[in-house]
């Protein structure tokens, strides 16, 4: 079997509109919901953020990317892993540095208590 080993996981407008993505990650549940038992400081992390206006694309499946990431919240989360979630305002391309400094800033805090500026 395949293990998944990680303390922390940052994804930066997730490309989860992918056909069969939550298919895909339900196939990993069981192996996740190990996680469940755990104490929470030693639960996996992931840091999840999108842009306000990536949804309101002309692409149909891209436009499903604020539900597809709620869905793989909700998949993580009741495989008892921590998640949180950042809107930021523009689209996919906009001000990238800024979202990946946020983004390592909720790892750092996740996994060492360190606070972002």
């Amino acid at each position: 079997g395949q293990s998944i080993k990680f303390d922390a996981a940052a994804s930066g407008s997730g490309s989860f509109w992918y056909d069969g993505w939550i298919d895909y990650l339900m196939g990993f549940a069981e192996s996740l919901s190990t996680f469940a038992s755990s104490e929470p400081r030693d639960l996996p992390y992931v840091y999840f953020s999108l842009g306000n206006r990536e949804r309101k694309t002309r692409d149909p499946r891209m436009s499903t990317i604020e539900d597809m990431t709620s869905q793989t919240m909700d998949i993580l989360e009741s495989c008892g892993m921590q998640t949180s979630f950042e809107m930021h305002h523009g689209g996919h391309f906009e001000k990238v540095g800024r979202r990946v400094r946020l983004a390592v800033e909720a790892l750092d805090r996740a996994l060492y208590g360190i606070a972002g500026e």
